[in-house]
C-alpha cells in the first residue's frame, strides 16, 4: 500500500500470520511504547466505523486484507 503516493515514495508491507502463540517476550527501543491489542475483524471495523481508529494506514491495510481474501 502506498498511503502518501505523490507525495513521498514510502510503501506499507501488510504481513498475514496465522496460528500465532501469546508471548510477555519483546523489545523495543528505550522511547518506544508499544501496546499490544488483540481484536477481531468484527471489533477493528467497529473502532473504525465509531472513530476510536483512524489511522489510514491501519483502514488501508485492512481493506487490502479483505480485498485479496487473506482475512
Amino acid at each position: 500500500v502506498t498511503p502518501l503516493a505523490g507525495f513521498c515514495d514510502e510503501i506499507q508491507y501488510l504481513f498475514v500470520a496465522e496460528h500465532l502463540a501469546k508471548t510477555n517476550r519483546y523489545e523495543c527501543d528505550d522511547d518506544e511504547v508499544i501496546e499490544v491489542v488483540t481484536l477481531s475483524r468484527e471489533q477493528l471495523e467497529e473502532k473504525i466505523i465509531d472513530g476510536t481508529i483512524t489511522d489510514a494506514k491501519t483502514i488501508a491495510c485492512l481493506s487490502k486484507a479483505r480485498l485479496c481474501g487473506y482475512i
